[in-house]
């Protein structure tokens, strides 16, 4: 079977998580290409059996350069002719739904709030598209039920996103930073990670406020592009883009996620990986990720994420009661292999009901 993933960035972030062990599973029987922008450097984390086209001209903003994104995506349509073409990421699930056959096509849509609320007027276009596919996915129950709100009821489920458990590999990570770290880590009472992109909307204000309340604990971003201008206390520290930045959730005490809107956090179930208690924003599904007692779900204000740190690290029996739960909660629901069981028994439905037999995975 010939599978295209197509997204519209290849920065590292949680969709693009997604598409690389979807990609990897799947490259192991079947020819599988990921399209995308050119603007990061995330397919290093690729199989090498998984192709890579890289179309300059994607960009995340609306540009003139999206018609020749559509000549492009058209002529992968005929040139590679897919038997299921998977779209991810909202821009990209418009202009792919408008470029290859509705009956082949998977739309994942990575966070429905970011359309919903945060970009409406890009809604009519999702609901005048919403019969463009054969399946759309949403990544949490939240999304699923938000979808049917919006009248964007036929051929929808949802499956949430998995990963593989990486917890014992130690390839990947880089020295100096796991020794800068663990030296950090001898210089505070905890460490706090957070592992996200500097953008909306991700709350790296929030972030900022929630350290400074708390001087004895070093604070930890994980995936600024950029040097942070803006001021900020002594016991935050940026690592930048750091490939494999999972690997480092091993040093942490605390995973925290400060947020506007999420679809379902990649970063938030590698932390349950590693059995780390997590703090995040109310959104999105997080609350889904958090419910089996992993951690804490908070509104978005520095004084509830500062109350609810100082409860689980002041608390040990609590605090090993989380990370417990944490580890379980991972390997009952949030693996990769149960991610790409559930995609490929989807895959196989679509393509059985387009060639009238069962695809060889």
């Amino acid at each position: 079977m010939r599978i295209v993933h197509i997204i519209t960035r290849s920065t590292l972030g949680g969709a693009q998580s997604v598409v690389i062990n979807l990609a990897n599973q799947q490259s192991t029987d079947n020819e599988v290409f990921v399209i995308s922008g050119s603007d990061g450097n995330a397919w290093e984390a690729l199989h090498p059996n998984v192709c890579i086209i890289k179309i300059k001209q994607l960009k995340r903003a609306i540009s003139l350069l999206d018609f020749i994104v559509i000549f492009k995506l058209l002529y992968y349509r005929f040139h590679l002719k897919p038997d299921i073409i998977h779209l991810h990421s909202s821009k990209i699930g418009i202009l792919g739904r408008l470029c290859f056959p509705k009956r082949k096509i998977v739309y994942t849509v990575h966070g429905f709030d970011t359309i919903r609320i945060a970009n409406k007027s890009f809604l009519w276009l999702e609901k005048l598209l919403k019969k463009r596919a054969a399946q759309i996915v949403a990544v949490s129950r939240y999304d699923f039920e938000n979808l049917k709100k919006e009248h964007i009821q036929k051929n929808i489920c949802y499956i949430y996103n998995g990963i593989e458990d990486n917890t014992l590999q130690t390839e990947g990570i880089s020295a100096p930073i796991a020794q800068k770290i663990q030296n950090l880590k001898k210089q505070y009472d905890k460490l706090i990670l957070c592992i996200a992109r500097t953008e909306p909307p991700k709350r790296l204000d929030l972030f900022l406020d929630i350290a400074e309340q708390l001087p004895n604990f070093a604070f930890i971003w994980i995936g600024n592009t950029s040097d942070i201008q803006c001021k900020h206390s002594s016991n935050t520290y940026f690592l930048g883009s750091v490939i494999n930045a999972s690997l480092y959730i091993r040093y942490s005490d605390l995973f925290i996620l400060p947020s506007n809107f999420e679809g379902l956090p990649i970063s938030i179930i590698e932390a349950l990986s590693y059995s780390k208690p997590v703090i995040a924003s109310n959104v999105g599904g997080i609350k889904e990720l958090l419910s089996t007692g992993a951690g804490f779900t908070v509104q978005n204000s520095s004084q509830a994420f500062k109350e609810t740190i100082l409860q689980l690290t002041t608390n040990p029996q609590l605090y090993s009661q989380l990370s417990t739960q944490a580890r379980c909660t991972f390997l009952a629901d949030f693996t990769v292999k149960k991610m790409a069981d559930t995609y490929k028994q989807l895959y196989q439905k679509i393509y059985k009901r387009n060639n009238g037999r069962c695809a060889n995975f």
